[in-house]
């Protein structure tokens, strides 16, 4: 047996071979270095002159330093004073080209504005050119006023992205609603708004929802805001314009019908303080309101017609025949809530008009004793008090046949859990409102989130009133109060043809309220 002797030399050789082949084997991917977040660039000396004064041409080039695409240019891009006719934009290799149309008759002596907002785009990372604005006079001087702005919504106080605001030299009330703005801009994502190289002059200023996108107030379902003097702009720019917006109530209308055999729901596209079937109408009938519907239960061997008066309005109304009173099938009770504070009653709700119940088929476990409360506005509710406050649960059962409806029918055997929460887990807060105008009504609210848990209206006698509630559940709460100038006990909205403003509301986020706690906060009214 020969044995060789290795080389070291060759050993070292392929080891470091073995190590190569290795490396080449985990292919790594190339990177293409660190992302692209810069926005396309004018390279001016390649583009229309910006800011030219006595400018004829019909034609605006724009060329940047890479390719660029065109977002939503209708939407994005806003030329002030407005043209008659819609701009023409053409891309030609790396150029945005801008085009006038052949109709359009530019202003004398007219600083024109051409804001691009987010409408030029670069074509790898979709990176946003959003401030890139071109200007020219056809006189020879460049106005450069400016007006800003914020926009809120008129009872939330919350900002408003994305409206319109338009600016008009012509003074009428008529010209928001029959002719284009002479200058227009949209608010950004806070409601700030800003009008840029403005002549000096004296204008209105509304803001909108423009539904049908014609720069004109003219639908009654647009969100509509003006401010009630006129705007002086001469030599300085103004700062701090503040519009409210808001949608006009809706003429008063009837929204929906709901015919069944025997009974009819009308119901209201708002609220109405009352409404009733003709009261000389000879049909065996019931019927009950409720804030913004009207129920009717009848008995009709035929269809019939019949008007009903709502707010000082009447509107006819086809019946079909049936007869409500025949229906006398077993329903269920409904538990409004199982959670009560101290201060709050045992709810049930029916189907029917409640017309006479039997307490001895009502029971605690464990006993406890009570009384019974009807609604007298609403007798589909029926409110059981306890008259002794139980710390403990308590369990609710309502026999058979309890309740008897107009039409004689009863209900099913239900049983319900019902607890009180006890004081010691619930805050109490009083609340000071200052610098109140003395004889005004007032609307309070006490809100989590959008539900309404408490609602009082008042009469300011002195700057400054006193309220106090009680039994609150812990958490984070706003106070909200609304000057009711017209004493109607609700919040009005914006009505421009009557010049009134919405109503004014002011909104205090309060601290936390914490269990078994009494805060006192004075809310000045500024």
């Amino acid at each position: 047996m020969i044995i060789r002797k290795i080389d070291i030399r060759h050993l070292l050789t392929l080891f470091t071979l073995l190590i190569w082949i290795s490396s080449c084997a985990n292919i790594k991917p190339i990177t293409g270095g660190d992302d692209d977040h810069i926005p396309p660039k004018i390279i001016k000396e390649k583009s229309t002159p910006n800011y030219q004064k006595n400018f004829a041409s019909r034609k605006i080039i724009l060329h940047f330093d890479e390719w660029v695409k065109l977002d939503n240019p209708t939407g994005n891009i806003i030329v002030s004073p407005t043209t008659q006719f819609p701009l023409e934009y053409t891309l030609k290799g790396k150029s945005l080209i801008v085009k006038l149309n052949e109709k359009e008759t530019l202003k004398e002596n007219t600083t024109y504005s051409i804001q691009f907002g987010d409408a030029i785009q670069d074509i790898t990372a979709n990176n946003k050119a959003s401030t890139i604005k071109y200007v020219f006079s056809t006189g020879d001087y460049i106005d450069s006023l400016m007006i800003r702005g914020i926009v809120k919504d008129a009872k939330t106080l919350l900002s408003a992205p994305k409206v319109l605001v338009l600016l008009y030299n012509n003074l009428m009330d008529t010209a928001v609603k029959r002719q284009k703005p002479d200058y227009f801009t949209w608010t950004d994502s806070s409601g700030r708004f800003q009008f840029q190289n403005i002549k000096s002059n004296t204008y209105s200023i509304y803001t909108l929802i423009d539904k049908n996108q014609n720069y004109y107030f003219d639908q009654p379902n647009e969100f509509f805001g003006f401010l009630n003097q006129s705007i002086v702009l001469t030599t300085a720019n103004l700062d701090s314009i503040a519009l409210k917006i808001s949608q006009e109530n809706l003429p008063l209308a009837i929204k929906e019908k709901r015919n069944t055999p025997g009974k009819m729901v009308v119901i209201f596209n708002q609220a109405v303080s009352s409404a009733g079937l003709n009261p000389t109408s000879t049909i065996s009938k019931f019927q009950n309101f409720d804030y913004d519907s009207l129920t009717i239960w009848y008995q009709a061997d035929s269809s019939f017609s019949e008007y009903i008066s709502f707010d000082n309005q009447s509107d006819t109304i086809k019946f079909i025949a049936g007869n409500y009173f025949k229906n006398n099938n077993k329903e269920h009770l409904t538990l409004q809530k199982s959670v009560l504070t101290p201060e709050e009653h045992i709810e049930l709700n029916w189907v029917d008009l409640i017309k006479d119940w039997d307490t001895t088929k009502i029971h605690f476990i464990p006993y406890q004793p009570f009384k019974i409360i009807c609604d007298t506005l609403n007798t589909r509710k029926l409110f059981i008090v306890p008259l002794v406050k139980n710390q403990e649960p308590l369990t609710l059962v309502i026999d058979s046949m309890m309740i008897k409806g107009i039409s004689n029918k009863t209900n099913v055997q239900d049983t319900f859990r019902v607890s009180l929460i006890q004081q010691k887990s619930l805050s109490n807060i009083k609340i000071t409102f200052d610098s109140l105008l003395n004889n005004h009504h007032y609307i309070f609210e006490l809100k989590d989130n959008d539900k309404t848990l408490i609602h009082r209206t008042f009469v300011a006698n002195n700057k400054q009133e006193k309220l106090s509630i009680s039994n609150i559940l812990p958490g984070k709460y706003k106070a909200v109060l609304v000057l009711d100038e017209n004493e109607n006990g609700r919040w009005d909205p914006v009505k421009f043809d009557q010049k009134r403003m919405p109503e004014q509301v002011y909104i205090w986020e309060l601290s936390e309220l914490r269990a078994d706690w009494e805060v006192e906060v004075t809310l000045k009214l500024q």
